[in-house]
């Protein structure tokens, strides 16, 4: 039975998600087949279900913070305008606002350009998505 905290694998199991398995108490370890041999479902414990619960107030409370942050952020650089540095009476630097250049690569642009590089330098690979339900 699927609800909304069993958690799915897709893809091969690698050496440790095997290890990780058979390291599981029988009790932990109640898989479901689903679309192919490799795609394992666990039926969720009372201990997960806890984490789950836990890790979304961690991930909400993140998130309030995060737009403190930002807030804050907004608050100090408004009222800095053109100033790169505040100070306290001492002269000390409490906050610096400094513009610096940045390079990035273009992939887009390089990916229109000079499709057959983008090609034989582009790797694919598995990887593991953790999504909170």
């Amino acid at each position: 039975m699927k609800n909304e905290y069993n958690l799915a694998w897709g893809g091969d199991m690698n050496q440790d998600d095997r290890q990780l398995r058979e390291l599981m108490p029988a009790s932990e370890a109640d898989f479901i087949g689903m679309s192919s041999p490799n795609d394992l479902v666990m039926t969720v414990t009372d201990e997960m279900k806890a984490w789950v619960r836990e890790l979304k107030v961690i991930k909400s409370e993140m998130k309030t913070l995060e737009e403190r942050e930002k807030f804050l952020k907004g608050q100090i650089t408004s009222h800095m305008l053109d100033a790169q540095a505040v100070v306290d009476s001492d002269g000390v630097e409490v906050v610096t606002w400094k513009t610096s250049l940045v390079r990035r690569f273009n992939q887009s642009r390089f990916k229109q350009e000079q499709p057959e590089l983008i090609s034989e330098y582009t790797d694919t690979f598995d990887v593991k998505r953790f999504v909170i339900k």
